[in-house]
């Protein structure tokens, strides 16, 4: 009713009740989920371990054709969701750590749009990291 129902009514005062109503409906429905939403919520995608992460940017960077220098939004497109930026940016340090990728800053933006660009991971030292080098 809340997406389909149009009024074709000319009055132009409303009740009390009719507000009333309004007002109720408007509450229901807040408390209500996007369909996307609640199909999230009951076919919650598992979060991807490392190893698993790590061969998804192996097959992105193959698949692309990036030459060993994915660009993060790919990866973003990918894995969110299941996982949350915060939780790919660990992730990614993680492997970083382990000396299974490297990650690399952006040296030319014209090459990308700001929306590309805004996936990258932000560092208070230095350019933000942008680039994923799979070893």
């Amino acid at each position: 009713m809340c997406q389909e129902y149009s009024s074709r009514s000319n009055a132009k005062e409303i009740s009390l009740k009719m507000l009333s109503d309004y007002l109720q409906l408007m509450r229901t429905n807040s408390t209500l989920q996007s369909p996307q939403q609640e199909k999230q919520k009951f076919f919650k995608l598992p979060k991807p371990t490392d190893s698993e992460i790590l061969a998804v940017i192996r097959d992105l960077d193959q698949n692309l054709a990036t030459d060993n220098c994915l660009p993060i939004f790919h990866l973003r497109q990918k894995l969110q969701p299941p996982l949350s930026r915060q939780e790919l940016d660990k992730a990614l340090y993680r492997l970083e750590k382990i000396d299974q990728i490297e990650l690399s800053s952006l040296q030319e933006v014209l090459s990308y749009t700001p929306e590309q660009i805004e996936a990258d991971i932000p560092q208070d030292i230095g350019g933000c990291l942008f680039f994923i080098i799979p070893y």
